[in-house]
């Protein structure tokens, strides 16, 4: 499987390549699968001679598109600190 990615998107990170895949992915239109493609007979979903399918995903935005979105990040969380912290008092009034 090949997916091809943005700039924007750290090819390293497999979080950052899901998101892609889920936000820029039209699965009707992105997606290629290549049949009886020479692989490797150890590979689960190959026949006895190796062959098996290929998939080519297009996880980009469409260049008319790129000035119009951006990627959002979110301040890093402390977790450690959010766990450690007391828990809210109970309000009087209820």
């Amino acid at each position: 499987m090949v997916v091809v990615v943005d700039t924007d998107v750290n090819i390293f990170n497999p979080t950052d390549v899901l998101w892609a895949l889920s936000t820029r992915v039209r699965w009707d239109r992105d997606v290629s699968v290549i049949a009886g493609t020479l692989g490797n007979e150890l590979h689960p979903s190959a026949d006895d001679d190796g062959v098996i399918a290929k998939v080519l995903v297009d996880a980009t935005l469409a260049p008319e598109l790129r000035g119009s979105y951006s990627k959002v990040v979110y301040p890093a969380l402390n977790f450690a600190a959010l766990l450690a912290a007391q828990p809210p008092k109970p309000r009087a009034d209820r």
